[in-house]
């Protein structure tokens, strides 16, 4: 009988264990969906902003004129107009 009672407790406890990690995991791949599209919103807006610092930060120099180009200083003028 003393086998039966440590042996019954330790396999609730198992269960009670494998039943949480299964509820975790279905409410995990549950929270993956639901925000799914924000994350992708975000990885794309991280993305195009990235994209828009590496066009700012390409300044040119035109020879003829002596004079750089700077996007960054063009794209903020232009918007402040």
């Amino acid at each position: 009988m003393n086998s039966q009672t440590t042996e019954e407790p330790s396999q609730l406890l198992n269960k009670a264990i494998s039943n949480a990690r299964n509820k975790t995991e279905e409410q995990r791949k549950v929270l993956e969906k639901r925000y799914a599209s924000d994350v992708k919103a975000v990885r794309d807006n991280i993305d195009k902003t990235f994209a828009q610092h590496e066009k700012d930060a390409q300044v040119t120099f035109d020879p003829t004129t002596r004079s750089t180009t700077n996007p960054l200083q063009k794209r903020i003028k232009e918007e402040a107009e």
